[in-house]
């Protein structure tokens, strides 16, 4: 029953996906059901396994494997239309710590700072025209301004540097890197 439940949150945004395969919250949202089913599915194995059902633990691991990846294919489809989202890198560094890939994780982590994608010439809005009503030229922050960049987020997203410091603290166990990244 339970898995019909959750195919039927799979399927009605099968719908959606076929009216707009690019609406990147659409992605995002069937990323963000394949990680809870997983997560799901990880939390049933340990009570399996205390009544000593060790093929239907691994099972349950093998399927909630299956959905993390499925999760991660769509936070990565995500990022290849929309590369800034903050929720998307977050959710992609936890299943990677949940999957113990933890060098995948402060990649992710480290990403989602740098912005370097931001950075590149070919997402510059507008072709880096400024509209001057809407737009400042030398505003770096104005999508159509030709300074535009999501550098901002080393400075302006405190969350991403606590997730960071988080990841080092408990994950990695790394206090001065945990320290530096509070900072």
């Amino acid at each position: 029953k339970t898995d019909e439940l959750w195919q039927k949150s799979m399927d009605a945004y099968t719908d959606t996906r076929r009216l707009g395969p690019n609406y990147v919250q659409m992605h995002h949202q069937v990323g963000t059901v394949h990680q809870k089913w997983g997560d799901f599915y990880m939390g049933l194995a340990p009570l399996a396994d205390r009544f000593n059902e060790k093929a239907i633990a691994d099972e349950y691991r093998k399927n909630g494997l299956d959905h993390w990846k499925k999760a991660l294919e769509s936070y990565q489809r995500y990022y290849k239309i929309d590369p800034v989202f903050d929720q998307n890198y977050y959710r992609m560094a936890q299943i990677y710590v949940q999957m113990g890939q933890h060098d995948m994780a402060e990649h992710t982590y480290l990403a989602h700072i740098e912005a370097k994608e931001c950075r590149k010439p070919y997402h510059r809005v507008f072709d880096g025209c400024v509209n001057h009503k809407i737009g400042h030229k030398n505003n770096r922050y104005d999508l159509a301004s030709p300074n535009h960049s999501h550098d901002r987020v080393m400075n302006a997203k405190p969350e991403a540097w606590m997730y960071l410091g988080d990841f080092y603290m408990l994950v990695k166990n790394d206090l001065p890197k945990a320290e530096e990244a509070y900072k």
